[in-house]
């Protein structure tokens, strides 16, 4: 069954055993892979992942029935939150992409002091937009049974808002000075909090005084090695490892 094409379908284009692709999704499956009746494909709900077939296609929506469940969907024990300053140009969809395919739950796209962008409100929801499109192909591609959550940007200071409401919260913060501290020594504690925070810097990274700050708030400086690696390879590089060291830990 892996050559069948996944396509996520809300709760609410179901009933009573039947779902309904529309919009960009309807596009794809019937103009660009040219899918029929008849044809098979894996549904991805809030369930888990379903074998279906196309029972109808119309101009403005694909019927599906659900034929039976393939993957149930379970939520992993650990929630990978990606705090990443925002670069320049589009660089932050290639960091979008690669995370969701490494694991991340949540990405909240980040001001600090050493990001060098113009904010256009006119433009934002429209970029806001673009991001959570991009993890949703980014899942589709992987085979994710979750699409993760892409936040509306925030300044620096608003991230202590979010961590400090959840007292036990693994917090890392990414320090290119950092020496001492790796992340198989910070992740292999008895104790691992379901819901991990990653603190990526900019290009040019953090100030002292944003590390400072993020220390006051319980994060824990780490380094990702001797490289001084960009922003669009550190964050999703730390995601991925990150997962790897949770899924050795929880086999």
């Amino acid at each position: 069954m892996s050559e069948l094409h996944n396509f996520f379908i809300s709760e609410d284009n179901i009933k009573d055993g039947s779902g309904k692709i529309k919009g960009s999704d309807l596009h794809h499956l019937k103009d660009v892979l040219r899918m029929k009746r008849g044809d098979k494909l894996f549904a991805i709900t809030t369930s888990g992942k379903f074998e279906a077939t196309i029972t109808d296609i119309t101009e403005t929506y694909a019927e599906i029935r659900l034929i039976q469940l393939i993957e149930p969907r379970v939520e992993p024990k650990h929630h990978i939150n990606l705090l990443q300053a925002i670069p320049k140009g589009k660089k932050f969809d290639l960091i979008i992409e690669k995370a969701t395919e490494l694991g991340v739950s949540k990405i909240y796209p980040l001001f600090t002091s050493r990001v060098d962008i113009v904010i256009n409100p006119s433009k934002e929801s429209n970029k806001l937009e673009r991001w959570r499109r991009k993890a949703f192909e980014a899942s589709k591609q992987c085979r994710r049974l979750k699409i993760p959550d892409i936040n509306e940007p925030i300044q620096f200071d608003e991230i202590f808002d979010i961590t400090d409401k959840l007292k036990n919260a693994t917090k890392i913060i990414f320090w290119e000075l950092e020496e001492e501290n790796s992340l198989t020594t910070l992740l292999s504690n008895a104790y691992l909090s379901s819901e991990i925070f990653l603190l990526v810097g900019p290009e040019g990274g953090f100030s002292i005084k944003e590390v400072e700050e993020a220390i006051k708030h319980n994060f824990i400086k780490c380094s990702l090695g001797k490289w001084i690696l960009r922003t669009e390879t550190a964050g999703p590089f730390a995601v991925g490892l990150v997962s790897y060291i949770l899924w050795e830990k929880e086999r």
